[in-house]
């Protein structure tokens, strides 16, 4: 098992461990599964090794289990020759639970919805359900990922709060998260990466402890935890919800600024809208997106309007063909190509998918 504090993680499997299956679903699938209420995920990339080798690590009501694979090889054959890097094939994915972030050691990026956020050692992020988003691993990194089911951060906040102490900021701070509109949280730590280490790190050895060797009230151990864990990231004393200021400033603005103007209008934005809308040459605005999506002008705006014909699909009956042209794009076939590269299932699929769903929910 990783040594969440160490420098190194040892990378052969413990007497007991079971061999994960095979690990393709890791970069193509488009949600993930998670067994009982809780999941711990410790994940390592190795790039000095050959075809970019990672060795995962996870803990889970069923038992622990392992892994060592290289997602190249496990799906060269889906991959177009022009995009063999890893990031190029990290494909934006959702599942139904909620996922903290954790890094490590090294240094990586998040892709929440093309939008690109960079996480140091310490860093940290909550991605909620059914939000699209990617990792991009592309230096040597340890990663982990906590997993919770909706069910049971229901029943975390729902647990009675008898005394003054626990009617605190943290907790508030955290229901109001949960109430809100937003997808995702960042959290910044304000005491550095050895305070890390020596309390959060030391919550998650607790869990992984449990999970690896279930006491006999293992359900409560794991709330406890759970809820100690999301009291320090939500005390304001202790995290920052805020990332850290980049220097380029200007850029994220801009960036912002063609985001907003894109989600506001009712049709595909080229290059030249953006350069008569915005004053800038093509250049700049082209570098400007590609830097906070990884996507150029054309895919990033075909993107907004899939997302935008994928919240119609789940919040409307409205006919497919109309929420095409709701969205810019007249030509169907068109359409579906662009629904089906950005979700990987057609807009059909993706509307009964969420309908089975919201049934099997309720």
């Amino acid at each position: 098992m990783f040594l969440l504090s160490s420098d190194s993680a040892k990378t052969t499997p413990a007497a007991g461990f079971e061999s994960l299956p095979s690990p393709s679903f890791f970069s193509m699938a488009n949600a993930y599964d998670m067994t009982g209420p809780v999941e711990i995920l410790q994940l390592r990339h190795s790039p000095d090794k050959e075809n970019n080798f990672f060795t995962l690590f996870e803990n889970n009501i069923s038992g622990v289990y392992y892994a060592s694979f290289s997602p190249l090889e496990e799906v060269s054959d889906l991959i177009p020759p022009d995009h063999t890097s890893l990031q190029s094939m990290t494909y934006l994915h959702s599942h139904e639970y909620y996922e903290f972030m954790f890094l490590i050691d090294g240094e990586i990026y998040q892709n929440i919805e093309h939008f690109r956020h960079y996480y140091p050692a310490g860093g940290c992020c909550l991605v909620d359900p059914h939000v699209l988003h990617a990792e991009e691993y592309a230096t040597a990194c340890r990663v982990l990922f906590f997993k919770i089911s909706q069910s049971f951060m229901q029943q975390i906040l729902a647990f009675p709060r008898y005394f003054p102490s626990e009617n605190n900021t943290a907790y508030h701070r955290l229901l109001d998260y949960i109430q809100s509109e937003r997808h995702f949280t960042d959290f910044i730590p304000a005491n550095g990466y050895e305070w890390i280490q020596h309390h959060i790190h030391n919550i998650f050895e607790r869990m992984i402890c449990e999970l690896s060797a279930p006491s006999d009230n293992i359900s409560l151990k794991l709330a406890c935890y759970a809820s100690q864990l999301m009291m320090e990231l939500f005390d304001p004393v202790k995290f920052s919800n805020t990332p850290l200021t980049s220097e380029h400033q200007r850029n994220q603005n801009l960036f912002n600024r063609i985001r907003n103007y894109m989600l506001t209008s009712d049709r595909k934005i080229t290059r030249a809208d953006l350069e008569a809308y915005f004053n800038y040459s093509g250049d700049t605005l082209y570098k400007t997106i590609k830097n906070f999506t990884g996507l150029s002008i054309h895919d990033y705006s075909s993107y907004i309007c899939m997302k935008k014909a994928a919240d119609l699909l789940i919040s409307s009956d409205e006919n497919i063909n109309d929420i095409a042209e709701s969205v810019g794009f007249r030509n169907f076939t068109q359409f579906y190509r662009e629904f089906k590269k950005f979700y990987h299932v057609t807009p059909r699929e993706y509307r009964l998918a969420y309908a089975s769903y919201r049934q099997k929910d309720s």
